[in-house]
Order: structure tokens, then C-alpha cells, then sequence
């Protein structure tokens, strides 16, 4: 008889699973006379609300769509959160624009207590290297003594006060009194961020858009451009600074307010305080100095 080759034996892989990987993906800008290619067939979709319906249905409606009202969808879309009763309705082939209570980490107290939680459930040590980007925060009332036992043991630390679920810095202020802080519903007290990094001695946060559209296997789409915001002072931990919320927010809500910039710094114009991530990307490359002048007179918007 003729040997036959044994097929090899297969072992199971030891290695950790691969993480997931987020890409950029230029969008490229769709032909005004072509339908978007996004889906070959008409889908029914129905819009559950927003401020938004007229540009979400053009784009929809391109794509391949049919607004439809009642249940007879395959697509919800809303400009905000999405209610629980279509998340019910999904069925294998229907879609919901959004993820199942993403409300509760859109707040400030539903991020800091899940953040908190997803340590608890981590471990302390794989804790460590997987939330040290979020500073430690305490919800209000329940969190009023283990902060104010953890603020008399640190002094030095500064906090910062939010109201759980706001929006445009409303309720956002320095604490300059651990004792005239109280034990308010909601309210979220958080460990400040005292080395942040700077744009031309000016605090800022990114805004990013990201698609997520599946989450297992987890896959995010990130668009290559967003936004950037600046504060109109530059940062300072002076105590007494930390009162002047144009030093430490970058809202632009908050920054319209401050009639104190000194245009001679920039350029005679107004200080700006947005600008495209590529924009900001471009500027603080290399040197920062004066990019925020620079800029003043370029693209920032």
C-alpha cells in the first residue's frame, strides 16, 4: 500500500486576539448627478427626529432610500439618541442609527460611573494601562465622602466640577473652596488635568467623527479631519486664575463671551478659537510659537 501524508495536527493559538483597528478613510465628495453607491436597492427608512431632516432625507434619499412613516423601516435614523422601542424592533435586517444607551456615556455622571465600573470589572492592574487617559471622577451624592476623604489626603490636587449632563460648559467650573462644594444630585467632581498639552500656551480638545458599525467584531471608521478648539488665554494653574473659565474652557459657547483678548497678539484681528484638525495639525508642527496668531490670518475658522 501506498503511504498517504497525515494531514497536520492543528494547534490552538496562544497568542492574545488581534485588536481592533481604527483607520482613517477619505471620503471622497459624491457626483452631484450620480446616486451615492451606499446601497444598490431602495431601503425604507424613517426619520424619528432632530433638527436635521431635510439634509439627512437628500442624503438618504440619494443613497437609495424611501422615507416611510409607522414601522415599516429598515433604517432609523435620529438626529439625537435613538429610543429604546426601535432598538426592540430590530430584527436581522433592520438597522438603528446609533448604539443602545448611548445616552448614558454621552453624559458627563453615565461616563465617569461605566469608566468606573470598567475598572472594577478589569482588575486594578490591567485597570491601570487601559483607563489611565480619564481622570478619576466621583458622581454626586453617592461619591460625596470618598471625594472629599480623597481631596483632604491630596491637597494639592485641583478639581473641577461638572453638572452631569449639560452641554456648551453650562455648570463646568475650577473649584476654588473644597468646603463650599455640596452634595448636589448628579453633580460630577473630577481630578483636573494639570500638564495638559498645549497649542502656543493655549489648552484645547479635538473633536473627532467616528462612524462605529459593528461591535463584534468591533469596527470603527474615523473621518481624516475634525475640529479643534482653543481657549482665548493662555493656561495657567495661578490660583487665581482658576476662576477666568476663558483659561480653562475651550467651549466656544463660553469663549464668545470674553471681550478681554488682546488683539495686538494677533494680528490685530480677534483670536481664533477653532480650526480644522488638519489645519491645527499643519500650524503646530515643529515650532508652536505664535501658530495661533499665524492662523489668525489663515484658514482657522
Amino acid at each position: 500500500m501506498r503511504a498517504t501524508a497525515r494531514p497536520p495536527r492543528l494547534r490552538r493559538s496562544r497568542s492574545p486576539p488581534a485588536r481592533a483597528t481604527f483607520t482613517a478613510v477619505p471620503t471622497p465628495a459624491p457626483s452631484p448627478s450620480a446616486p451615492s453607491p451606499l446601497s444598490p436597492h431602495a431601503r425604507p427608512f424613517t426619520y424619528g427626529g432632530g433638527s436635521q431632516q431635510q439634509l439627512v432625507t437628500s442624503v438618504l434619499e440619494r443613497a437609495g432610500g424611501t422615507l416611510v412613516e409607522g414601522d415599516a423601516w429598515d433604517l432609523y435614523w435620529s438626529d439625537g439618541v435613538s429610543p429604546d422601542d426601535a432598538f426592540r424592533k430590530l430584527d436581522g435586517k433592520r438597522r438603528v442609527c446609533g448604539l443602545y444607551s448611548l445616552g448614558w456615556l454621552c453624559a458627563k455622571n453615565g461616563l465617569a460611573r461605566s469608566l468606573e465600573r470598567a475598572r472594577v470589572l478589569a482588575g486594578r492592574r490591567v485597570a491601570h494601562d487601559l483607563f489611565d487617559f480619564a481622570p478619576r471622577s466621583f458622581v454626586f451624592p453617592e461619591d460625596f465622602q470618598a471625594w472629599r476623604v480623597r481631596a483632604e489626603d491630596e491637597p494639592d490636587v485641583i478639581w473641577i466640577s461638572k453638572v452631569g449632563v449639560s452641554a456648551r460648559g453650562e455648570g463646568v467650573n475650577m473649584v476654588t473652596d473644597l468646603d463650599a462644594v455640596r452634595p448636589v444630585t448628579d453633580l460630577v467632581l473630577q481630578e483636573y488635568v494639570a500638564a495638559p498639552h498645549l497649542i502656543d500656551g493655549h489648552k484645547y480638545t479635538l473633536r473627532v467623527y467616528v462612524a462605529i458599525t459593528s461591535l463584534d467584531p468591533l469596527r470603527v471608521w474615523v473621518y481624516p479631519d475634525g475640529l479643534t478648539k482653543l481657549t482665548t488665554r493662555p493656561f495657567t494653574l495661578d490660583r487665581a486664575s482658576l476662576g477666568d473659565r476663558f483659561v480653562h474652557l475651550t467651549n466656544p459657547s463660553v469663549l464668545r463671551a470674553d471681550t478681554g483678548v488682546d488683539l495686538a497678539s494677533s494680528c490685530g484681528r480677534r483670536k481664533p478659537t477653532r480650526a480644522s484638525l488638519s489645519t491645527a495639525r499643519s500650524r503646530s508642527s515643529g515650532s508652536t510659537c505664535s501658530s495661533i496668531a499665524r492662523c489668525a490670518r489663515g484658514s482657522w475658522r
